[in-house]
Order: C-alpha cells, then sequence, then structure tokens
C-alpha cells in the first residue's frame, strides 16, 4: 500500500457541513468542484480548508477516498 497523505476532516455543529484539509492535488479539486454545486461549498484562504455542505458527504467521500485512501465516514480500505 502506498504513502496516505495528511487528509483531515472535521465537523461543526450547527454549520451543516464539514471542514477538509488535505494536499493540493489539482485533479482532486476539479473533481470536488463537479460534484458539488459553487453554493455549497466554499475555500476558506486564511485556513487553507473547504467548507463543504453535509449534503455532499458521499460524492466528497468518495473523492477522498479514490484520491487520498482516506475516508470521511471512517469506511475501511
Amino acid at each position: 500500500m502506498g504513502f496516505r497523505k495528511s487528509v483531515r476532516v472535521e465537523w461543526q455543529a450547527g454549520k451543516h457541513g464539514m471542514f477538509l484539509e488535505c494536499p493540493y492535488n489539482k485533479e482532486f479539486i476539479e473533481d470536488m468542484k463537479k460534484a458539488v454545486p459553487q453554493d455549497e461549498r466554499k475555500w476558506d484562504g486564511a485556513r487553507k480548508q473547504w467548507w463543504i455542505s453535509d449534503l455532499y458527504l458521499d460524492e466528497v467521500d468518495n473523492l477522498i477516498f479514490h484520491y487520498f485512501e482516506k475516508s470521511a465516514t471512517g469506511r475501511d480500505i
């Protein structure tokens, strides 16, 4: 199994979404932007993390799993 890159997902009570920190990966970002509408995601440049609506948890989790071999929901590889 290859090197796993650092990915951190944080759920915020009352925010109805997750904050995602991950290494820059152009293909991941492009796919995430295709999967999550612009009004359901926001880049925070100061914190260097994405806020993503929990409506898109499954889609984003699949992308995290594909690109980083991690899971936001804790599923096994």
